[in-house]
């Protein structure tokens, strides 16, 4: 019953949202909101008021970096030897 009513609340959150992007939206084509950085601010006020940011991003984000494996296993591998500052 919990999570049923959260997904609820987070999809009627989800609409709101996206209601008042598209009354921006309507102000960028009627030349009401000019500018990036007003667009930017506007469009910002609007997805904070609910903090719904990163449920409404519908672009992908970037796979994590994965760093190659050594091909040899642990025990394959030389071993690391430090040089001793005492002995010459």
């Amino acid at each position: 019953m919990l999570a049923w009513l959260r997904v609820h609340t987070q999809n009627d959150l989800l609409v709101a949202t996206k209601k008042n992007l598209e009354k921006i939206k309507v102000r960028v084509q009627t030349a009401k909101l000019l500018g990036k950085d007003k667009i930017g601010v506007a469009a910002g006020n609007v997805v904070n008021q609910y903090k719904v940011a990163k449920r409404l991003c519908e672009t992908p984000v970037a796979p994590p970096v994965v760093r190659p494996r050594h091909p040899l296993s642990r025990s394959q591998q030389r071993p690391i030897t430090y040089k001793n500052a005492n002995s010459n």
